[in-house]
């Protein structure tokens, strides 16, 4: 079956109008629950508008079948969507209310909304919004919500609804075990997203309409973390700073590999408004606003990030990467705990500009293929493309197609 997006339509002001009572909610809430459970019924909700597992995971599920009621939760009511999809803005409490508690499964990889209450017969699959290996410890294996009792209490809450988590490897599994809180319910089907590592040439096409940019240039993807607001809770993001030396970064692209070389900056999606208030040169390109990640990586010849576990995605391809990280020490004893020694990444790792040039005139692409390979037969990772396919398929089993 063939694959065409339209644009979502923007819901009428009546049903947009927000009730603030939170009693109303309630009640109404109640009311939904009286309602039969749609059984193919599903409710995509991510970190992204229309991107990241769930948008693999509708895409396989289209294709293998037209019978399904597929709504996404979205913020922007004119996303580009899959003809078939249902948009529904999450800013409309009510109509979000009625989708989810009548819908008989829940993909998403954020927590379930708080006001939301889950029925008997109803089935939560969270994905996660990383791939089958991830740098950093997460949610309850994290000191991050230490001093956050609400934060840790909807994580818990997390534990008690959720089904089963889709997971890549046995390192993701036992990651999620620690992370989730969760003894079962582990899916092991890959990672959906990063089937795009796996459809290079329609992702660099798609890339390179978006941003104007010629189909034999070449391209760099940094894709740099956040870190936390020290005068803030630690779950308060923001920026870190961006110490790219740029120009020397192009001119030993250029000596190395040859070509004419684009450089996209991707700040991490939840402070990527910041990028407005950054001094950068003229010819770096903002993709902080391209929703789909995996499609800049996919289309990038080489990516360099610093703690994003973007990092391990395109290696699935045993695309080039390279570490920029100038903070490394601080970061480790002060932001997020690693999962993975650093040191013993693959990837050429530099802290400050002069490595990082040095890293990339002297890559090796042998001996960094060699590292990749075994680095991820190591943590028994082996992405094959067709993830998505294998989500579809056991979500499928669950409604008896």
């Amino acid at each position: 079956m063939s694959l065409s997006f339209v644009k979502g339509k923007r819901q009428k002001k009546s049903e947009e109008a927000i009730c603030v009572d939170d009693d109303q909610y309630k009640k109404y809430m109640k009311q939904c629950m009286k309602y039969p459970i749609a059984e193919r019924k599903i409710v995509f909700r991510t970190y992204a508008n229309y991107a990241d597992h769930e948008k693999y995971i509708t895409e396989a599920l289209i294709k293998q079948t037209d019978e399904l009621d597929i709504v996404w939760l979205v913020s922007d009511a004119h996303t580009m969507v899959l003809q078939g999809v249902r948009l529904v803005y999450a800013g409309n409490r009510k109509q979000v209310i009625y989708e989810m508690v009548t819908a008989k499964i829940w993909v998403s990889d954020l927590p379930i909304f708080e006001y939301i209450e889950k029925r008997i017969g109803q089935i939560y699959i969270q994905t996660k919004h990383w791939a089958s290996i991830t740098l950093k410890k997460f949610y309850m294996d994290t000191r991050a919500f230490d001093n956050e009792p609400k934060k840790l209490a909807l994580w818990k809450r997390e534990q008690r609804m959720i089904d089963y988590i889709l997971v890549g490897s046995e390192f993701d599994k036992e990651s999620c075990r620690r992370g989730f809180g969760k003894n079962d319910g582990f899916v092991e089907v890959g990672s959906p997203r990063s089937d795009a590592m796996f459809q290079l040439e329609a992702c660099r096409s798609k890339v390179c309409e978006q941003f104007k940019l010629a189909s034999t240039c070449k391209i760099l993807l940094y894709a740099p973390t956040y870190c936390f607001d020290a005068e803030k809770e630690n779950s308060v993001h923001q920026s870190k700073n961006i110490e790219m030396d740029f120009e020397r970064v192009r001119m030993a692209l250029q000596h190395r590999f040859g070509g004419d070389w684009n450089i996209l900056l991707r700040l991490h999606p939840s402070v990527r408004k910041e990028i407005r208030n950054m001094k950068l040169p003229d010819f770096i390109i903002d993709a902080s606003e391209y929703v789909d990640s995996q499609e800049l990586v996919a289309a990038a010849d080489i990516t360099v990030s610093d703690y994003s576990s973007i990092m391990f995605e395109p290696a699935f391809a045993l695309k080039p990467v390279c570490l920029f990280a100038t903070d490394m020490k601080e970061y480790i004893a002060n932001e997020f705990e690693l999962l993975i020694d650093y040191d013993t990444l693959p990837f050429p790792i530099a802290e400050t500009n002069d490595e990082l040039v040095r890293n990339i005139e002297n890559f090796d692409k042998e001996v960094y293929e060699q590292n990749v390979t075994l680095f991820l037969d190591k943590y028994g990772v082996h992405e094959d493309g067709h993830a998505s396919e294998r989500a579809a398929q056991f979500i499928s089993s669950l409604i008896g197609e």
